[in-house]
């Protein structure tokens, strides 16, 4: 593909556009997925969660990795608010 040509789909255009200017140290951070994180749930939990990642067209992991970055950020500010007024969770 040229380099200034466009994709056929907008999404990858787009995502080029967020990528621009990123180093490649940091894309392989972002890509390569070389660690495992096991943890032990039930068989009604972990049916549930691959039922709705394949409805999603995602992999459980995929899926579990989407949560987390979804949730991440709101919990990352409400800790940093509580730190800042001295508020502890309880």
């Amino acid at each position: 593909m040229a380099k200034n040509k466009k994709s056929d789909d907008p999404r990858i255009d787009r995502l080029a556009e967020l990528l621009r200017g990123t180093k490649p140290e940091r894309l392989l951070q972002l890509l390569v997925k070389d660690a495992v994180v096991n943890f032990r749930c039930s068989e009604v939990d972990k049916g549930e969660i691959v039922r709705v990642a394949s409805e999603c067209s995602l992999s459980g992991s995929e899926y579990l990795l989407r949560l987390h970055y979804h949730a991440a950020g709101p919990l990352i500010k409400r800790a940093g608010s509580n730190r800042r007024s001295g508020r502890r969770r309880s």
